[in-house]
């Protein structure tokens, strides 16, 4: 479907009215559809493809529903606690710039200044369909800002990229170690923060 649009399936009802398309699924086809990677996947079943296309990063996706859902409550409650996952993000790098017009006149600058916009073109949407580091984790954080509640976000750096088909074991074992140094140097003060605060709502 173009333009695409982001369908959300659910185990419990909302108290407001959305223009999305409610069909009942078996569980099965809601994780086929989920996990459809465009390029590497077939679309599942339902003809859907993989959400992360337009939300990689769902955490504004779980926060509208969670307002639709508490819609019509006397009470809004506050969440206890927001907890972000990551899986990992890439530096920040520069293009030459997104830029059609005043082609050259010249064919062979035309096609080469052409063949490289489109490029770029490209290279921003697939960094934006694959990358959970965008704007939505700023507003993410913001709004739990507002709400008083506490936010973490645990995401490792891509110390060494992996494909998704990757299947070289020492590769896999190298970004698993990466992983781990990552949880008990950099990420350890947030870590135990949260563990502090996990304690106290145990309590």
């Amino acid at each position: 479907m173009i333009p695409p649009r982001l369908l959300v399936f659910r185990n419990f009802p909302i108290e407001v009215q959305t223009d999305e398309d409610h069909r009942e699924v078996e569980i099965v086809d809601a994780l086929m559809a989920s996990t459809a990677s465009p390029l590497l996947l077939p679309v599942s079943p339902l003809g859907l493809s993989d959400g992360g296309v337009l939300a990689k990063n769902p955490s504004l996706v779980l926060l509208t529903e969670y307002h639709r859902f508490y819609a019509k409550a006397v009470r809004h409650p506050t969440p206890s606690l927001f907890l972000s996952l990551g899986t990992g993000y890439n530096e920040a790098r520069r293009t030459s710039g997104i830029h059609f017009g005043d082609l050259p006149k010249n064919r062979v600058f035309f096609d080469w200044h052409f063949m490289r916009t489109t490029k770029n073109l490209f290279d921003v949407f697939v960094s934006q369909s694959t990358s959970g580091d965008t704007a939505c984790l700023d507003q993410a954080a913001a709004w739990c800002l507002a709400t008083r509640s506490p936010y973490f976000r645990i995401n490792p750096p891509n110390i060494n990229r992996l494909s998704l088909t990757c299947t070289d074991a020492e590769k896999v074992a190298d970004f698993l170690w990466g992983v781990m140094v990552y949880l008990r140097t950099t990420a350890r003060h947030d870590l135990d923060q949260l563990a502090s605060f996990i304690k106290r709502l145990k309590s």
